[in-house]
């Protein structure tokens, strides 16, 4: 099965990438002489969808002036985040876009290799076992981020940034996601987070009650740009 949409979450500020996001959004960094964006519009023209919604916010001028409404074929809808009030919120805005179709959705500044990306996409769900996949990778460091705790390939809940030492699983969430319409309804229930934000963790965690969230491990290298080492890392890393 093929999906027609994708959503890319590409709003944000990257605050943590200064001074390179001085005049460009995150997603507009470029990794190997191609933008984040690029990357990840590129699988998803190889992975047959054909439509891409773009939650846009911050310098969001600088993506339209480069992609315009079609990019390599691929149809693009631009979707506003004015407030930065949290990836829930940037989700719950393409709602209109993707209907109660299946789904994916891409954080901009991940990049999962090609056989998770297929898998993700193309995995059959004829008998409706899932409502969610997510995408994980096995790390040394999983306090650094959104944990998941698993019961076999069923993903119990996201401890998000654990204590050093109380972890309780090095995979942790890769930011890559097939949703149904399921998660709209989940969405509706979240509350600002700590950081004044809505999480999309949280609404995550709501679908994990129900065991209908399933784990899809990353298959090769997964690249995550958090901050400027990363990007210089991922430099290195990427053929």
């Amino acid at each position: 099965m093929i999906f027609l949409k994708a959503v890319i979450l590409a709003a944000g500020k990257g605050v943590r990438m200064r001074p390179l996001t001085d005049k460009i959004p995150k997603a507009m960094i470029k990794l190997k002489g191609k933008t984040l964006l690029e990357w990840n519009m590129e699988k998803i023209k190889a992975a047959g969808i054909t439509e891409v919604g773009m939650v846009v916010g911050y310098k969001k001028e600088e993506i339209v002036k480069y992609f315009k409404n079609e990019w390599k074929g691929l149809k693009i809808t631009y979707i506003d985040q004015p407030e930065q009030l949290g990836t829930a919120d940037a989700l719950k805005r393409a709602k209109d876009f993707v209907g109660n179709d299946e789904f994916l959705l891409i954080h901009c500044d991940v990049i999962v290799d090609d056989a998770t990306f297929n898998e993700v996409a193309k995995k059959d769900n004829q008998f409706n076992d899932f409502d969610v996949l997510i995408a994980g990778r096995e790390v040394p460091d999983p306090w650094r981020y959104g944990v998941l705790v698993c019961e076999g390939s069923k993903v119990k809940y996201i401890d998000e940034k654990p204590a050093f030492g109380e972890e309780l699983s090095k995979i942790i969430n890769a930011g890559f996601y097939r949703f149904n319409s399921k998660i709209w309804q989940a969405i509706e229930k979240v509350k600002k987070s700590e950081r004044d934000e809505y999480e999309l963790p949280d609404a995550l965690n709501e679908l994990m009650k129900k065991k209908r969230v399933e784990l899809v491990m990353c298959k090769g290298k997964c690249i995550d740009i958090g901050d400027i080492d990363d990007l210089k890392n991922a430099e290195m890393e990427m053929k």
